[in-house]
Formats: C-alpha cells, structure tokens, sequence
C-alpha cells in the first residue's frame, strides 16, 4: 500500500506550495465574512495591545494610572507587540484578523518547510495542518501560543536541515528562533529544545550504531556529529534555555508546575487524544464527526506505516523521528494535575502530537493516490469545519454586536467593569458538552479599545506573566474580587466584587458597568450551585443599585449600561 517513487510525489501539482496557500484563504473566509472573530481571549490581547501602543501617548494617560509595562523577559509577550504593531497601522479589529490570519497561513507553511527538510517531496503532508491548526485553541484565542507553534517547525526545519553542518553563525539563526520562540510561549521553546535533543541523541546513536556494523567506529568519525547536532546546536539555543530555567525558578504564577499526575488509565484522556477533541470548539454535534475523521486519517497514516515496516524490516535512521508525538504521548499521560488543566496543557499538548506525528510522515513514501487522498481530504476538511463554524460566527456576531454597542455611550478615558453572566451567549451559542469557546469572557476589550478606557477584567493584566500588568495598588484582582474558596470572584461567573471597597482601597472606581445576560437564572446548574449563583448576581445587582444608574439596556435586553453616579 505504501509505496512509490519520490518522483511522483514531487511532481503531483495538487500538493504544490499555491493550492496550500489557497486552502488556507478558504479557512479564512470566516474569518473576514464577519465582523468579530468570536473568541474566549482575543478581545483581551487587543486590548493590551493598545496599551502597549498607547502607554507613553496622551492617550494612554489613564492607562499608566491603572497598568505598568512588564519589565522582566517574561513569555506571552510576542502576539501582544505584533498585534500592537499592525494596530499601529490598522484598526484593532482588521489588525486582529490579520494577526489570525498570519498563524493560519504560516503553520502549514512551516509545517511544509519542516517536513521537506525531511524528504523533499513531502510538501502535501502539510495540507493535513490546515484542518489541524481550525481547533479549539485557535478560537479560544491563545494567540501567543498559536504563533509559537508556527516557529517551533520553522526552528525545527531548519535545524534539520542543518543538523550535519552546523556552523558558529547558522548556531546565531537557531539561537534567534529560539529566543522569537520563547518570546511566544513557555511551552513551545520546551518542547522545541526537548525536540532537538532527542533528534541529536537519536541521530548520533543511529550513525554510530551504523559505523559499528561496518567496522568503522572511531572518536574521529561520530566527533563531527557531535560537535555539529550537539555543542553548536545547543551553544545557539543555551540563551533561550537560560530564560526558560529563570522563568521556571522566578516564581511566576502561570508558570507550569512540576507536579506530574498520570492518566494514562483514565479513559477521558485516551478519547481526547484519539477522537482529536481539541477540534471541537463550537457544536459537537457537527464538530466532532469531522474531528474524528482527521483523527482517524493520520492514526491510519501512522499505524500503516508502522505495520509495513514491521512486516519488511525496513528502517531507517530518519524514522527517529517518530519519537517526537511518542515523547509528547508521553508528557500528555502525566499532565492530570490541576495546574496542567487551567493552562490547557493537555489539550496544547495533543496539536502538538498530531503535527509532529506529520514529520514522522514525512520520512516515508507514499503511493500517489494515497497522497492525492490526503489532501483532497483536507481540503473537504477545511470547507466541513468552515460550514460547521459558520452559524456559530454569525450568532455571536449578532450578540456580540449588541453588547459592544454601549461603547459609543461611554466617555472616552474612564473605566469600564464587565459583568458577564452569560460567557457562552445568550441563549447560548454552544453546547455545553466539554471545553468550548466563550466570547464575552473578554469581549468588553474591544470596547476599552474603541474609548482608550480601562478594563477592570482585564485577565491578563492581572497576572504577572504577561507584557502589561494592573499595577499592584490599583489592581482589581487584589482589591475589587472577593475571593471563595480560594477562586478569585473576578474570575467567577457570576463576579464576585465589592465595589465601594476598591474605591477605599484604590481611589480608583469602575465609571462603567456593562452587565451582559442580566436575566440568566443558571437554570441549567445543579440546584445548590443554581441557588448559590442567583445570590451572588442578586448581590451584583444590589450594589449596581447603591451607586449607579441605568443609562441603557439593549433591544434584546441582554445588555445593559449602568454609569456611577458622582
């Protein structure tokens, strides 16, 4: 089944570099067909985006009364300045999608670029990280890592392809990927280096093994090896692993823990990782069937590859490359632990399975018809996740449409508190079977934006592993959330907050409150968690009622404005 000359595959048209860059516009149409690009984070990364634009302009005096620049080299900062960067010559919401659209044309083509570093022929392999890259991740709006993925393959390429003649400068290119890498995000720079070693390790032993067999081993012979894929190699990427370890070692709260719990018999994990759940983002209903699919293709792929090889004997030096999705099976299996799943390491963890497993691909030849398959079968991929996304785009552009319309009745430079009873909509757009996109967790971001005003949720600004933080004196974190049972209430739905007790504390005030799907009664809760949720939103509005008026409620009533009264 899986044979053919490497002759045919370069010379198949279908598979070129134009038709996987014309697969790519087509996952983009909806992207660009509305308005908003629905997602849990990216109205947060724009509008810390315009901070960093904005801080040392007039208009961002009152963002250095409530945010300070992070100092330190932490991670999570590379989408934040590019973003920042197109928004300096585009508005937010053009710049946002054109930064989504940059991931979604640069993965497969970095994905390409590797897997040709591997056999030259094997370009249309990366038609599979079309549909792979239109996941969960993708629109919770992890932009960070979402870009990072793209330069893990292209520092991976193109150590590949320089693995045998590593040089003191090509060792300065590897080393500058890897600090753009780390710059994108923690877990990536990790896995890239941990890649590298094992390919070395691999690759030193197979030329070893094979000089042996011929009788030819010699200190001589491995040292150029050695020298190249290991001492230059890791010499280029030894400042990015500095800053890994100080990360590590700096203390920072979003940094990964070193517990390890395994699951490796818990029968969830084995469904995330064999039905390629992370697909899922919207409506499995429509979703899943076509996860499943991809799935089951590239599972295909592999174990057909493993089984002709099992049967012929034949390997080769660069079928190492398969340790990579087995070494990412592995950390999967031990990342149970609860710091694990509020970073989504699992579910980061599998994309990365599934890519890499596409280098292993790589390394083998295909007959025609099954490469022709592949990405035909991309290709009826892509326009299957693009319909079964489309109703959910248009929904939430609906709904998102009416909660950003109280932007142009707050005052520019003022502060704006989101309350969001309702982060999946309004009636809800999405099921709510596992992890699925919610919009308004940050959606008011766009409207801070559109009034240079402060976000008083700002989630990510509330941490210390990001390129702007709240300042500590008045950070609502700290001062406005009223923390249970260890959760802080800012973070809960609904919010828990003292209002008057941030101005005591801060002087600082919330001008605004925008409180999205007031009339949610948590029907769909448990009826002690039900119950609990309907005091802590009646409290909500109690303190609306002491200091705020109401200026504007929606159509639909989902929104409403309330303004502090002086």
């Amino acid at each position: 089944m899986l044979t053919a000359s490497s002759h045919h595959e370069a010379r198949d048209p279908l598979a070129g570099k134009g038709m996987l860059l014309i697969l790519a516009l087509i996952a983009l149409v909806p992207v660009w067909a509305f308005k908003y690009f629905p997602t849990t984070d990216g109205g947060a990364h724009v509008a810390n985006a315009d901070v960093l634009l904005q801080y040392f302009r007039p208009a961002g005096a009152l963002y250095r009364q409530y945010y300070e620049l992070n100092p330190l080299p932490v991670p999570n900062s590379l989408g934040h300045f590019a973003l920042a960067l197109l928004m300096f010559f585009f508005p937010p919401l053009v710049a946002e999608k054109l930064f989504i659209s940059a991931y979604v044309i640069l993965l497969p083509l970095a994905v390409g670029y590797a897997a040709t570093a591997v056999r030259r022929s094997a370009r249309w392999l990366a038609f599979l990280a079309v549909p792979l890259s239109l996941n969960w991740i993708f629109h919770q709006g992890f932009y960070n890592f979402l870009i990072s993925v793209a330069i893990f393959f292209f520092l991976l390429g193109y150590w590949l392809r320089r693995r045998d003649m590593m040089t003191p400068k090509r060792a300065g290119v590897l080393g500058l990927l890897g600090l753009l890498l780390y710059a994108g995000h923690l877990l990536s720079i990790t896995l890239a280096c941990a890649a590298i070693f094992i390919l070395a390790v691999w690759f030193t032993v197979a030329q070893a093994w094979q000089f042996r067999r011929h009788g030819l081993l010699t200190w001589e012979r491995i040292w150029p090896g050695i020298y190249s894929r290991g001492i230059l190699t890791f010499a280029g990427l030894l400042p990015a692993i500095g800053l890994v370890v100080w990360f590590q070692l700096h203390g920072f709260a979003g940094k990964p823990s070193g517990k390890l719990k395994l699951m490796l018999f818990e029968r969830a994990f084995w469904k995330s990782l064999a039905g390629l759940s992370m697909l899922i983002s919207y409506r499995a209903r429509y979703e899943r069937p076509l996860a499943l699919l991809l799935a089951a293709i590239m599972i295909a792929l592999v174990l057909g590859t493993l089984a002709r090889k099992i049967r012929s004997r034949e390997w080769k030096r660069s079928d190492g490359l398969l340790l990579l999705p087995l070494a990412f099976t592995s950390l999967y299996f031990t990342r149970g632990d609860f710091d694990s799943g509020q970073l989504f390491i699992p579910q980061r963890l599998v994309f990365y399975i599934y890519l890499t497993a596409i280098l292993f691909l790589a390394a083998q030849v295909f007959a025609p018809w099954i490469q022709r398959g592949v990405v035909i079968a991309s290709a009826l991929l892509v326009l299957g996740l693009t319909l079964a996304h489309w109703p959910a785009y248009r929904e939430y552009n609906l709904q998102i449409d009416e909660f950003l319309s109280v932007a142009e009745r707050i005052e520019p430079q003022t502060t704006l508190l989101p309350l969001v009873m309702s982060p999946r909509g309004m009636p809800p757009v999405v099921d709510a079977d596992g992890l699925r996109s919610k919009p308004f967790f940050s959606a008011a971001g766009y409207a801070a934006v559109a009034r240079q005003a402060v976000d008083l949720r700002n989630y990510e600004a509330g941490l210390d592993y990001f390129p702007v933080r709240f300042r500590a004196a008045m950070n609502p974190y700290a001062h406005l959330a009223v923390v249970r049972k260890e959760e802080n209430g800012l973070k809960m739905v609904p919010q828990l907050l003292d209002l008057r007790k941030y101005a005591q504390e801060t002087h600082g005030r919330a001008d605004y409150v925008v409180v999205f799907g007031a009339s949610e009664n948590f029907d769909g809760e448990k009826p002690d968690v039900r119950d609990q949720k309907r005091k802590d939103k009646a409290d909500l509005l109690r303190q609306l009622d002491l200091d705020y008026t109401l200026i504007y409620r929606s159509p639909s009533d989902r929104t409403e404005l309330w303004r502090l009264v002086h």
